[in-house]
This record gives structure tokens, sequence and C-alpha cells, in this order.
């Protein structure tokens, strides 16, 4: 396959600068000038529909008040954990009263 090469090596180059030189020709000629197009303006918004108007629904139970929170004891230190865990709740103002009671006679 060599010899063929070898023989027509020569066409090879030719045809491809001669494609190059071509395709260079017909993409670098200049643009069409063609007439500025007028902007267009954007089709109007049809009118919302009755079921996408929603600011008129009656408000259900939106606008009741909130309970106040429980503001009771929220300073010191928590109790034990087994002393408020093993009763399955949150320690109240005995177990808070409690803690403190312990670390006061721990010194710390």
């Amino acid at each position: 396959m060599l010899w063929l090469f070898g023989q027509i090596w020569l066409w090879l180059l030719i045809s491809f600068a001669l494609g190059a030189g071509l395709t260079a020709l017909l993409f670098r000629r200049p643009a069409r000038q063609r007439p500025p197009e007028r902007p267009v303006p954007p089709p109007a918004a049809p009118p919302p529909a009755e079921a996408e108007e929603t600011r008129h629904l009656p408000a259900t139970g939106a606008l009741l008040p909130e309970p106040s929170p429980d503001h009771s004891h929220q300073e010191g230190t928590l109790p034990p954990r087994r002393a408020w865990h093993v009763r399955n709740e949150w320690p109240d103002e005995q177990d808070a009263a409690a803690s403190e009671d312990q670390e006061s006679r721990r010194g710390g």
C-alpha cells in the first residue's frame, strides 16, 4: 500500500490545499446585509381564570391566635437524666431545683 501513497502523495497535497482554500473563500465572504428587524412586542397575558383568583378565598383557621409559649423556669442547670428520663418527659421545676441543690453541694 505504500507504493500507492508514493505515487499519489502530490495529488493528495494539492487537493487538500484546494479544499482548504475554497472553504476559506466561501466562509470569509461578507455576510449579507439584513434589514433591521423591528422588535416584536410580547403578546398580552390572558386574564386570570376564576380558579386562579386565590386572594379572595376565605381564611379558615389561619388567623387564630397562637397559644403563648410556656415561659416557666428557663435558667439554671438541667437535672440528671435518670431522674426525668424514667418518667419519659421533660424535666419540670422540681427536677431543676433538685439538680441545682446537688450542684451547690458539689461546690461546682
